[in-house]
């Protein structure tokens, strides 16, 4: 990029008023901190000149206030906005934890009794088995090692209640069989759930 005035010579900086590239003796500073070229120092010392040096301080330390001001009134909303959310977060997590379903204690879960928690278990354990094997589903459930599921709880007679059809390696369909030995149409789990 070339000076504005000199355009043999390259351009070092840009006036801080005009924006036009100049070159080191185009460069004046005002106040040691703007760089300014010759016609814009010009301009403002006129400037200074007709308005009083005075005035045009305390006008840039009036604005520099407000700045100040609004970038902490921005500040002191955001803060407000966050705390708000996580207040809600808060409390819609308390809402639901207070209104969750008893999920049964560990202990005292019987899976013979809770088909359903059994089955979101033994459907849980089937999608952990397939993102640990490049999301291949197991060919049966009898497959599904105790890492998956807990296996002390969840035994060969419990599956026996279920009804696991691997339509491909990708695809699967688990359901609750009923009493009588079919399977109820209810409660089903795919690869989509």
């Amino acid at each position: 990029m070339k000076c504005t005035y000199h355009p043999h010579k390259d351009a070092v900086t840009k006036c801080s008023q005009c924006q036009k590239p100049l070159c080191d003796e185009c460069v004046a500073s005002r106040n040691d901190k703007e760089v300014v070229c010759s016609r814009c120092a010009i301009l403002v010392a006129a400037q200074d000149a007709s308005l009083g040096v005075d005035l045009r301080v305390e006008e840039r330390e009036d604005k520099r206030q407000a700045r100040e001001t609004k970038g902490k009134r921005k500040s002191s909303a955001l803060l407000l906005v966050v705390i708000a959310f996580a207040a809600v977060v808060l409390i819609a997590n308390l809402y639901f934890y207070l209104k969750s379903p008893d999920i049964p204690d560990s202990k005292q879960f019987d899976p013979f009794e809770d088909l359903e928690f059994t089955a979101a278990l033994i459907n849980d354990a089937v999608i952990d088995y397939a993102n640990d094997h490049e999301g291949k589903f197991p060919d049966k459930l009898d497959d599904i090692p105790g890492k998956y599921m807990p296996s002390e709880k969840i035994t060969s007679s419990v599956l026996e209640k279920f009804s696991y059809t691997r339509s491909s390696p990708r695809s699967y369909e688990l359901r609750v069989k009923d009493s009588e030995g079919g399977t109820d149409s209810e409660l089903v789990f795919t690869e989509e759930d």
